[in-house]
């Protein structure tokens, strides 16, 4: 997913490429995003939950299933979302653009994105969150996939 999302230009505002930032030596993606709002345009974790039990096995493989978050950043620097001199979307409007694109290309409809092993990723409906220095794209994603247990 980091590779197919980094690989997008986003249709709004293309300058602003997506950026991934690896969180497992971070407290919170959404605190250090908060942290960093002059810098933190379009960059973006995946979370992923811990897997359920397999809902079916055999001697060497067993069909999983797991929740991820994909989160981008958009801080509130309005200049950032301007087009020429004007302001030509709003900060919700290009989230919500940025965040379709991602779905269409890791959710279902981009699962040939992926390599062998993964069955499907649903995705829910996009969220947008207001923080205080900056907002947040979030696509809650169900992940169900083959695990080779030998």
């Amino acid at each position: 997913m980091v590779t197919t999302i980094k690989a997008l230009t986003p249709a709004e505002q293309s300058a602003g490429k997506f950026e991934h930032v690896e969180t497992h030596d971070m407290v919170d993606f959404r605190d250090w995003a908060e942290g960093h709002d002059a810098s933190c345009f379009r960059k973006y974790a995946i979370e992923i939950s811990a897997s359920t039990l397999p809902s079916a096995s055999d001697s060497s493989v067993e069909l999983r299933e797991t929740t991820a978050e994909i989160i981008v950043a958009y801080p509130h620097h309005f200049s950032l979302y301007a087009d020429g001199g004007k302001r030509a979307h709003s900060m919700r409007d290009m989230i919500e653009a940025d965040m379709s694109q991602i779905a269409k290309a890791v959710g279902y409809k981009g699962s040939a994105n992926y390599v062998s092993g993964q069955h499907a990723a649903v995705e829910d409906q996009i969220e947008v969150e207001p923080g205080d220095g900056v907002s947040f794209g979030v696509l809650p994603l169900t992940v169900t996939y083959y695990y080779n247990v030998s």
